[in-house]
């Protein structure tokens, strides 16, 4: 009976090594993907398949994991309250290239801290890799810029017609509600003076409306549509402007 249990505990024990093992034999490319996908879920999910074992825990650290976290838990977190923990994961996500982390952190440096070449490269980064609030956000700072800034910027913000809607545009409101404003941006005297001497028959057709709105200019050319966008996207910046005179 001894012998008999004996050959029944080490039986019972190669099953378990053999379990234990059977993550490790699965290709490393395939388990951070799905630790990728779990993570652009729920940051919570991740924490929790890290903790489950020591393989988990190092495959984890890989950068496209970081890059596609989700970080809707610090979305509204005060920046003074971050603890080191917190700041050492998003500077994780900074370098992997997390676009929603690139393009909180872009509108941050950009609109409240005014590190303008900064905040811009967080949102170039960010629209690269198809982040449209950041394409969106990026184009209309490159209009505003002018010059051959300005072409680049036109026809990014053209190309994200489908989605400017009302949704998208509350969206943006939101995002900027969240942030104290103290660089704002404008545009260019020159192209102000260029749109009002247009030829075209958009200023006559354009009825008013709100940024706000569906496109309320679409019967306008896709540039007069273009320059109302921006103007739009301006009143929001100094409607929320801090230093703003009443």
């Amino acid at each position: 009976m001894a012998l008999g249990r004996s050959e029944s505990l080490d039986g019972r024990a190669k099953r378990a090594n053999k379990a234990g093992t059977s993550m490790e034999s699965l290709p490393k490319e395939m388990i951070v993907k799905v630790l990728a996908l779990v993570a652009s879920k729920s940051l919570t999910d991740l924490v929790n398949a890290k903790l489950s074992c020591k393989y988990l825990l190092e495959i984890s650290e890989d950068d496209f994991i970081f890059e596609k976290v989700s970080i809707d838990k610090f979305r509204i977190l005060p920046w003074w309250k971050m603890t080191n923990q917190v700041s050492m994961f998003l500077k994780r996500c900074e370098e992997s290239g997390n676009p929603e982390w690139l393009y909180i952190l872009g509108l941050h440096e950009f609109f409240s801290l005014s590190k303008t070449n900064y905040g811009l490269n967080c949102l170039k980064r960010a629209a690269d890799k198809g982040h449209v609030k950041s394409s969106y956000i990026y184009s209309i700072i490159l209009i505003c810029c002018g010059g051959e800034q300005k072409e680049q910027g036109l026809k990014l913000l053209a190309s994200l017609k489908r989605f400017r809607t009302t949704e998208f545009r509350m969206k943006i409101r939101q995002d900027f509600q969240r942030i104290w404003i103290r660089n704002i941006i404008t545009i260019d005297p020159e192209q102000e003076e260029d749109f009002n001497s247009r030829s075209c028959n958009c200023l006559e057709n354009w009825n008013g409306g709100s940024w706000e709105g569906e496109d309320a200019a679409a019967s306008c050319c896709e540039s007069c549509f273009c320059h109302r966008e921006v103007e739009f996207f301006c009143q929001l910046l100094r409607n929320h402007y801090l230093f703003k005179q009443y």
